[in-house]
């Protein structure tokens, strides 16, 4: 991979796909997101990391929807340039 420090990165990550990829290849979705990016971008510039996924039904999945929550409060406290969009 060519690494220009120049050179600026934008990530578009489908959180559900991805969790659920982690945890079928090695049984756990959890990842930190900042640096998994930071991994990525290396020594370019951040433009933005833009995290999407879908609201789990708390009626149908009480305890992966009470999971889910825990993960969008977590996520409010990471700094720009963190994007975050769902489905409600």
């Amino acid at each position: 991979m060519i690494e220009d420090q120049k050179s600026r990165v934008e990530i578009f990550l489908d959180h559900s796909n991805f969790y659920n990829g982690l945890r079928q290849q090695f049984g756990d979705g959890r990842v930190d997101l900042v640096a998994l990016a930071n991994r990525v971008v290396g020594q370019r510039t951040l433009v933005r990391l833009n995290v999407y996924t879908g609201t789990i039904d708390a009626g149908r999945q009480s305890t992966a929807a009470a999971g889910q929550r825990r993960f969008f409060k977590a996520l409010k406290h990471v700094p720009p340039p963190f994007n975050f969009s769902r489905d409600h």
